[in-house]
């Protein structure tokens, strides 16, 4: 390795924000160097019966030109298009993607990112240490992991934590496995609802605890003749009209009040099941407004829930659908003063235009990025603003002053190359 075979960007990670930065990047003419597994956490960390939440024109990982939409890959495939989209389609669809627009994904594992100072002093940049020993220098690094090493684990069920009684559900690929068991999950978000959902129908006897006074269920989007007058919830579908528009212009989101950000967080991220599940839980013990004591391991193949209250629910499995905690040290990626000299708030970095931190061309994609550009980097439809967003700041091209986290032709179902403006949009 040598300085002067440094590429110009490296993208570790290969999920929805890897690739779409990759397609970006190399569309703006920079050499990038792309590592992962497409789609790896995907595949390994979410239930394969898994229905996803977003709708069909908030399902596409972005590309800067037309034809790489999921309704594209349907139609060639010839396969009718599902709503709600299934896990599987959306899997094949990304494969689709990625083998189209990034096939050559180096699927090495990235052990540690340092600066190429400490190879060559006095330069700038970034080596990356692979799991096989090798070194691959790059003048810019993009981390885009997603929710990696994030699942979060409760003090409560500490103590009951390595017991295979008890998991978390981003460890569980296969529901059906609890038929016949009695399963206690916690947890009122999406995860835990559909996991508790997928359970059931498979036949385990299901019981959901869930702190929050009641189960948030997020309406159904309606046709264009259907919906009420006023202004209309933007085609990202993620928040309500006010929190959600303000979402889906990250560049707004940016320059809001920590107290503006956090409300915005709020009114899109709080804990909630897409409306179609309601039914499919009907018959579904919950235990709502209720805290979780402890969680103990009892004896072989069995595990206590003791509520706050007085209350005990006896279960063969625990599934946490606690959510995940985003923090950036748990990647153990950074060298150590690498990691040392990225700003951080919460676990997350704080990042400035183009998504790059503390650190010069130390760029983070993602969940990661919620702080400081909005709720809208937790779901796909965030990467029609990230792609084009890094590439600005990477290539130093100029753009628009403010940019939406959807493509501004959603409309005719067209996607427009480089048009990232943010005039007034009509209904997507």
């Amino acid at each position: 390795m040598t300085k002067e075979s440094a590429v110009d960007v490296a993208v570790v990670g290969a999920g929805p924000y890897g690739l779409a930065a990759t397609a970006y990047l190399r569309g703006a003419g920079l050499r990038v160097h792309t590592f992962g597994e497409a789609m790896g956490s995907w595949r390994t960390g979410m239930p394969s019966q898994m229905l996803l939440r977003s709708s069909l024109r908030a399902s596409s990982i972005a590309h800067p030109r037309a034809g790489f939409r999921i309704e594209d890959w349907y139609a060639e495939v010839s396969r009718p298009i599902s709503q709600p989209i299934p896990l599987q389609d959306f899997l094949d669809y990304a494969s689709w993607w990625a083998q189209k627009v990034v096939p050559d994904i180096d699927p090495r594992r990235v052990a540690q990112i340092s600066r190429t100072e400490v190879l060559y002093p006095g330069s700038e940049g970034f080596v990356l240490r692979l799991s096989d020993g090798a070194l691959v220098a790059a003048r810019r690094v993009v981390v885009a992991l997603g929710f990696e090493s994030s699942a979060r684990w409760p003090d409560e069920v500490a103590a009951a934590a390595p017991d295979q009684a008890v998991s978390h559900v981003a460890d569980n690929l296969d529901l059906a496995g609890f038929a016949g068991r009695r399963l206690v999950v916690i947890g009122s978000g999406q995860s835990a609802l559909e996991s508790a959902a997928i359970a059931h129908e498979a036949g385990a006897e299901v019981q959901i605890v869930s702190r929050s006074p009641q189960i948030n269920w997020l309406s159904p989007m309606l046709p264009v003749g259907e919906r009420p007058p006023g202004l209309p919830r933007p085609p990202t579908d993620v928040g309500g009209v006010v929190t959600g528009w303000l979402a889906a212009a990250p560049d707004a989101y940016h320059l809001l009040p920590t107290r503006m950000r956090r409300w915005v967080q709020r009114g899109c991220l709080r804990p909630a099941g897409a409306h179609l599940l309601r039914a499919r839980l009907a018959d579904v013990p919950m235990y709502l407004a209720r805290r979780v004591d402890k969680v103990r391991v009892v004896g072989e193949g069995e595990v206590e829930v003791a509520l706050e209250g007085g209350d005990v629910l006896t279960a063969d499995h625990v599934l946490l659908g606690t959510g995940y905690d985003v923090d950036i040290r748990r990647f153990g990626l950074l060298s150590p003063d690498l990691m040392a000299a990225v700003r951080c708030s919460d676990g997350m970095p704080q990042l400035r235009t183009g998504f790059e931190s503390s650190v010069p061309g130390l760029h983070f994609l993602g969940s990661v990025a919620v702080h400081s550009f909005g709720p809208i980097n937790r779901f796909i439809t965030g990467t029609w603003y990230a792609g084009p967003a890094l590439t600005r700041r990477a290539s130093g091209q100029r753009g628009p002053a403010w940019s939406l986290a959807f493509s501004a032709s959603l409309d005719t179902g067209k996607l427009e190359s480089r048009r990232w403006v943010s005039r007034r949009q009509s209904r997507s």
